[in-house]
């Protein structure tokens, strides 16, 4: 685009793809890694965390929907749900948890998925490469409102599967997401 010619910073979102076909730098978004202590638990009965920052932007209503309708078929599991908690405290809670739903929607990830990750967490979200190719390889479970239902499902019950995302994720984030 023009603007693009005279910009110091130009931001590149998926809904503006015409953008992606000029060379551009990706920003990675870090978080700061204080008081995160890292722990995959395992346990059969997971803590799930939805903590989001804005409920209609993350698609809550969706999720919550979801989620009663798996507890409702007999699915096992602790909804945690924090409401304007501050970060050190959310940290706190994420060192606790198992799985994190993070947000439906297209694009990338933001600050809650990767302290999920370094804390332990198996992460369910945004996870579009198409939409946002970089950085690569995310072992974020990708979710929308048509696969919601069956991957919750499958990172409730799978254990193994679980502890093997939530050790990508841990690896991953701390490779990729931590401040130079």
């Amino acid at each position: 685009s023009m603007g693009a010619l005279y910009a110091d910073v130009v931001t590149n979102y998926p809904e503006h793809g015409s953008l992606s076909f000029s060379p551009f730098f990706a920003a990675i978004n870090t978080f700061d890694p204080e008081n995160i202590v890292p722990c995959i638990p395992g346990r059969s009965k997971p803590i799930i965390v939805h903590a989001p920052s804005r409920e209609a932007f993350k698609g809550t209503r969706d999720i919550l929907a979801c989620m009663e309708e798996l507890r409702s078929e007999g699915l096992d599991f602790e909804l945690v749900r924090p409401q304007k908690m501050p970060n050190r405290e959310l940290k706190q809670l994420l060192h606790l948890a198992d799985i994190v739903i993070d947000a439906l929607g297209c694009g990338g990830h933001g600050i809650l998925a990767n302290e999920a990750m370094a804390s332990g967490c198996v992460v369910l979200g945004i996870n579009n490469s198409e939409a946002c190719p970089l950085p690569l390889h995310r072992p974020i479970i990708p979710v929308n409102r048509t696969n919601l239902k069956e991957q919750i499902r499958r990172a409730v019950l799978d254990v193994p599967f679980r502890r093997r995302v939530a050790e990508a994720g841990l690896e991953y984030v701390n490779a990729v997401h931590l401040p130079a």
